[in-house]
């Protein structure tokens, strides 16, 4: 029903007036060409994401020297194009949550435990079983690869922006006291958080 004095109100469902027809195909013509432009957007910022292993469900063992500070890690002999040297893998609790309460007192020593591996990026972290880290009496039997620290004097994290680089002065004096050589890479890091400290 339409009322004679003005022809754009109306009760029911006659035909919509000519002047809201056209406003209501701009409205849904301009949401979807806004629906349309934000889809492309998407698409071309999308990254692919870098490949990744999570080997849920599936426990593997590692034995390694375990490292509770900054961040648990187990230091293991790892072959890298044929040679023998350590690597470092981080570890986590279930859920990908902080280990530091299933490392408590494992700190320096020599483990074996239980957990699946996570790999994205480049590195490698082991989701550890609660309950599934052993101490050892001694290390594995000779694997070729270098012996770890004697004593752990400093941490240099390369993830953190910027790099974090920090180490026992007192104890680094002592070594190359002793006769203690440190390697051209580690030369440099010393040099370099030497000029961050004395410029703070």
């Amino acid at each position: 029903m339409v009322v004679p004095d003005d022809p754009e109100f109306f009760i029911g469902y006659e035909a919509m007036p000519p002047r809201l027809a056209r406003w209501m195909r701009r409205l849904l013509v301009g949401l979807g060409a806004g629906v349309a432009a934000a889809a492309v957007a998407a698409a071309t910022g999308f990254r692919s994401l870098p490949p990744s292993v999570f080997e849920f469900g599936v426990a593997r063992e590692a034995v390694g020297l375990l490292v509770e500070r900054p961040y648990p890690a187990l230091e293991h002999p790892a072959d890298v194009d044929g040679r023998a040297t350590w690597a470092s893998t981080l570890l986590v609790a279930p859920g990908k949550f902080g280990a530091v309460r299933l490392v408590d007192g494992y700190g320096g020593r020599w483990v074996r435990l239980r957990g699946s591996r996570i790999i994205r990026s480049g590195q490698t972290m082991i989701e550890v079983q609660p309950g599934s880290i052993v101490a050892m009496d001694e290390p594995p039997a000779a694997s070729g690869a270098p012996r770890p620290p004697i004593e752990q004097i400093g941490i240099y994290d390369p993830r953190r922006d910027p790099a974090e680089i920090r180490f026992d002065s007192e104890r680094m004096q002592y070594w190359l006291k002793v006769g203690a050589r440190p390697t051209p890479t580690v030369a440099q890091l010393i040099k370099k958080a030497e000029r961050a400290q004395k410029q703070a």
